[in-house]
C-alpha cells in the first residue's frame, strides 16, 4: 500500500482544524492556534453527600413532642432498663444518677423540663436516655426515633430567649423543636446550686 508523505506529516484531524486558525508567520512553517474554548469539567454529583449547611440531629419523642438534639452534643444513648440509678430527691426535674460515684450522670425528666404545663407523670414512660456532651447530664425520652439532617434554612430560630432559652428553634418540615444543648446544660448547672 502506497502512502502520501504529505498526509503523514499532517496529523491534525478535520475537527481540530475547524476550531483552529492558521497563522502564516513567514518562517519555516505556519503556526496552528487553537481557538476552542475549554470549559471546566462539571463537578461530580455525590448522591449521599451531606449538605454543608445542615444540622445533624437525633430525633426523639418526649410525651408526644419531637425534639431534635444535635449529634455533636450527644456522647451516647442508653436504654433505661440497662441502667442502675440512684434516685434524686433534691429536685423534681431530676430522675436520678448513674455511673461512677465520683462523676455521676444526672438524668433529667425531659418532659417536666421542656413542657411543664402539659406534663403528666402517667406519660413518663421513658425508655432511653441521651447522654449529653461532658457526660454530666442525660435527657430521658420516650423513644429515639432516628438520626436526621435538618437544613438550617428550615429552622425558625427562637428570637425570644427570655422564655425557653433552651429552644434553639423549630423545624416545621420535621415538626420538631431543636434544642440549644449548651443553654440547656447551663440552665441545669444553675438550677442545682
Amino acid at each position: 500500500m502506497l502512502s502520501d508523505p504529505e498526509a503523514e506529516q499532517d496529523d491534525t484531524s478535520t475537527s481540530d482544524l475547524e476550531n483552529s486558525t492558521v497563522i502564516d508567520n513567514s518562517l519555516d512553517s505556519p503556526v496552528l492556534v487553537d481557538n476552542t474554548i475549554n470549559e471546566p469539567e462539571p463537578e461530580p454529583i455525590l448522591e449521599n453527600a451531606r449538605v454543608e449547611d445542615s444540622l445533624r440531629c437525633i430525633l426523639v419523642d418526649v410525651h408526644g413532642l419531637k425534639l431534635a438534639i444535635p449529634t455533636d452534643d450527644v456522647d451516647g444513648v442508653q436504654e433505661v432498663h440497662n441502667l442502675t440509678m440512684s434516685i434524686e430527691m433534691r429536685h423534681d426535674w431530676m430522675i436520678g444518677h448513674f455511673g461512677e460515684d465520683d462523676r455521676p450522670v444526672t438524668v433529667v425528666d425531659t418532659g417536666l423540663w421542656v413542657i411543664p404545663g402539659s406534663y403528666s407523670v402517667d406519660k413518663a414512660d421513658y425508655t432511653d436516655v441521651l447522654i449529653l456532651k461532658g457526660r454530666r447530664w442525660a435527657l430521658a425520652c420516650n423513644q429515639v426515633i432516628k438520626s436526621i439532617d435538618l437544613p438550617r434554612s428550615t429552622i425558625n430560630i427562637n428570637q425570644d430567649k427570655d422564655h425557653r432559652a433552651w429552644l434553639y428553634g423549630t423545624c416545621l418540615v420535621q415538626r420538631c423543636a431543636v434544642l440549644d444543648t449548651d443553654q440547656l446544660i447551663e440552665e441545669f448547672e444553675v438550677m442545682i446550686v
